[in-house]
């Protein structure tokens, strides 16, 4: 997305779909560098994480939903990458996802 005035306005939140690693605050801080080189207020954009996961495991929700907290996270969304065969099975995952992250 676009940076200067203007265009980067609509864009008020980084969305990074990758683990909460050493990885991710380094370019997290990137990120935050490019936004002052550009004159803007690195505070000003939220930081929502997406958890692709690969399996239904809570106490890995947990661990990924804690991580990206400890890297300023506002919010966390589930992204799971695994069949759920059922639309009650998903509000369900989305339930204890939510019990998860809250917890």
């Amino acid at each position: 997305f676009c940076l200067s005035r203007g265009l980067g306005d609509v864009y008020k939140r980084q969305m990074p779909i990758m683990a909460p690693d050493d990885k991710a605050a380094a370019r997290l801080a990137a990120l935050r560098g490019y936004l002052k080189a550009f004159g803007r207020d690195p505070a000003a954009f939220g930081l929502e994480a997406w958890l692709r996961m690969e399996g239904p495991d809570p106490q890995h929700w947990a661990v990924a939903a804690d991580g990206w907290r400890r890297l300023g996270a506002g919010i966390v969304m589930l992204y799971p990458m695994y069949r759920i065969a059922t639309f009650d099975e998903q509000i369900e995952t989305l339930r204890r996802f939510k019990d998860v992250v809250e917890g």
